[in-house]
Protein backbone atom coordinates (compact mmCIF):
# COMPACT_ATOMS: atom_id res chain seq x y z
CA UNK A 1 0.00 0.00 0.00
CA UNK A 2 2.90 2.38 0.69
CA UNK A 3 4.38 1.83 -2.76
CA UNK A 4 1.33 3.62 -4.17
CA UNK A 5 -0.09 5.43 -1.16
CA UNK A 6 3.09 7.31 -0.29
CA UNK A 7 2.53 9.61 -3.26
CA UNK A 8 -1.09 10.34 -2.37
CA UNK A 9 -2.51 13.12 -0.26
CA UNK A 10 -4.70 12.13 2.71
CA UNK A 11 -7.95 12.11 0.70
CA UNK A 12 -6.30 9.99 -1.99
CA UNK A 13 -5.13 7.54 0.65
CA UNK A 14 -8.70 7.33 1.97
CA UNK A 15 -9.92 6.49 -1.55
CA UNK A 16 -7.21 3.84 -1.95
CA UNK A 17 -8.14 2.30 1.41
CA UNK A 18 -11.81 2.25 0.44
CA UNK A 19 -10.92 0.56 -2.85
CA UNK A 20 -8.77 -2.07 -1.11
CA UNK A 21 -11.47 -2.85 1.46
CA UNK A 22 -14.39 -2.90 -0.97
CA UNK A 23 -12.90 -4.64 -3.99
CA UNK A 24 -13.73 -8.32 -3.61
CA UNK A 25 -12.17 -9.42 -6.89
CA UNK A 26 -10.51 -12.81 -6.38
CA UNK A 27 -7.23 -11.47 -7.79
CA UNK A 28 -7.06 -8.61 -5.32
CA UNK A 29 -6.94 -10.22 -1.88
CA UNK A 30 -4.61 -8.25 0.37
CA UNK A 31 -3.79 -8.92 3.97
CA UNK A 32 -4.64 -5.64 5.68
CA UNK A 33 -4.57 -4.57 9.32
CA UNK A 34 -7.78 -4.97 11.30
CA UNK A 35 -8.91 -1.43 12.06
CA UNK A 36 -10.71 -0.85 15.38
CA UNK A 37 -14.41 -0.01 14.94
CA UNK A 38 -15.04 3.70 15.38
CA UNK A 39 -11.34 4.52 15.09
CA UNK A 40 -9.93 7.14 12.76
CA UNK A 41 -6.98 4.84 12.02
CA UNK A 42 -6.20 4.00 8.43
CA UNK A 43 -4.18 1.21 6.88
CA UNK A 44 -1.37 3.76 6.58
CA UNK A 45 -1.12 3.94 10.38
CA UNK A 46 0.25 0.38 10.43
CA UNK A 47 3.36 -1.46 9.29
CA UNK A 48 4.37 -5.10 9.08
CA UNK A 49 6.79 -6.05 11.86
CA UNK A 50 9.86 -7.50 10.16
CA UNK A 51 10.39 -10.33 12.66
CA UNK A 52 6.82 -11.41 13.45
CA UNK A 53 5.08 -10.49 10.21
CA UNK A 54 2.21 -9.03 12.26
CA UNK A 55 0.60 -5.66 11.64
CA UNK A 56 1.68 -3.10 14.26
CA UNK A 57 0.50 0.46 14.79
CA UNK A 58 3.19 3.11 14.34
CA UNK A 59 2.28 4.46 17.80
CA UNK A 60 3.64 1.24 19.30
CA UNK A 61 7.21 2.14 18.28
CA UNK A 62 7.21 5.83 19.21
CA UNK A 63 9.52 6.27 22.18
CA UNK A 64 9.21 8.84 24.93
CA UNK A 65 11.40 11.92 24.60
CA UNK A 66 13.52 12.40 27.72
CA UNK A 67 14.90 15.88 28.10
CA UNK A 68 18.58 15.71 29.10
CA UNK A 69 19.23 16.70 32.71
CA UNK A 70 22.96 17.31 32.35
CA UNK A 71 22.79 20.04 29.67
CA UNK A 72 20.43 22.25 27.69
CA UNK A 73 20.30 21.01 24.10
CA UNK A 74 20.20 23.48 21.24
CA UNK A 75 16.65 24.03 20.09
CA UNK A 76 17.45 22.90 16.53
CA UNK A 77 18.86 19.60 17.80
CA UNK A 78 15.70 18.54 19.65
CA UNK A 79 13.61 15.99 17.81
CA UNK A 80 10.65 14.76 19.82
CA UNK A 81 9.62 11.33 18.51
CA UNK A 82 6.20 11.17 16.89
CA UNK A 83 4.56 8.89 14.33
CA UNK A 84 5.72 10.96 11.35
CA UNK A 85 9.43 11.13 12.18
CA UNK A 86 9.53 7.51 13.43
CA UNK A 87 7.94 6.37 10.17
CA UNK A 88 10.36 8.52 8.13
CA UNK A 89 13.29 7.12 10.09
CA UNK A 90 12.05 3.56 9.43
CA UNK A 91 11.75 4.23 5.71
CA UNK A 92 15.24 5.76 5.56
CA UNK A 93 16.67 2.70 7.36
CA UNK A 94 14.81 0.42 4.95
CA UNK A 95 16.36 2.22 1.98
CA UNK A 96 19.80 2.07 3.59
CA UNK A 97 19.50 -1.71 4.05
CA UNK A 98 19.53 -2.16 0.27
CA UNK A 99 23.37 -2.27 0.41
CA UNK A 100 23.61 -0.29 -2.82
CA UNK A 101 24.89 2.92 -1.27
CA UNK A 102 27.18 4.08 1.51
CA UNK A 103 24.63 3.55 4.29
CA UNK A 104 25.99 5.91 6.89
CA UNK A 105 26.61 8.89 4.60
CA UNK A 106 23.36 8.39 2.69
CA UNK A 107 21.34 7.94 5.87
CA UNK A 108 22.75 11.09 7.44
CA UNK A 109 22.29 13.08 4.22
CA UNK A 110 18.70 11.90 3.65
CA UNK A 111 17.70 12.41 7.28
CA UNK A 112 19.25 15.86 7.33
CA UNK A 113 17.55 16.82 4.07
CA UNK A 114 14.16 15.50 5.20
CA UNK A 115 14.22 17.39 8.47
CA UNK A 116 15.62 20.58 6.92
CA UNK A 117 12.95 20.38 4.23
CA UNK A 118 10.21 19.99 6.84
CA UNK A 119 11.66 22.87 8.86
CA UNK A 120 12.01 25.02 5.72
CA UNK A 121 8.40 24.33 4.74
CA UNK A 122 7.03 25.09 8.21
CA UNK A 123 9.08 28.29 8.56
CA UNK A 124 8.09 29.51 5.11
CA UNK A 125 4.44 28.68 5.74
CA UNK A 126 4.57 30.85 8.87
CA UNK A 127 6.36 33.63 6.98
CA UNK A 128 3.82 33.41 4.15
CA UNK A 129 0.95 33.65 6.63
CA UNK A 130 2.60 36.67 8.26
CA UNK A 131 3.08 38.33 4.89
CA UNK A 132 -0.49 37.65 3.83
CA UNK A 133 -1.81 38.84 7.18
CA UNK A 134 0.18 42.08 6.93
CA UNK A 135 -1.19 42.81 3.45
CA UNK A 136 -4.87 42.40 4.38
Amino acid sequence: MWSIGAFLELDGRAHLQEYIFNNFDGNFGLDTPKLPIGSEDTIFDYFVHEKTGAWKHWNSVVTEYIYPKDHNPEYASILVPNVDNVRTDFLIHTIAKQHKVNKKKTYIKIKRNVYFSLFYLSVNKVLLKLLLFNHI
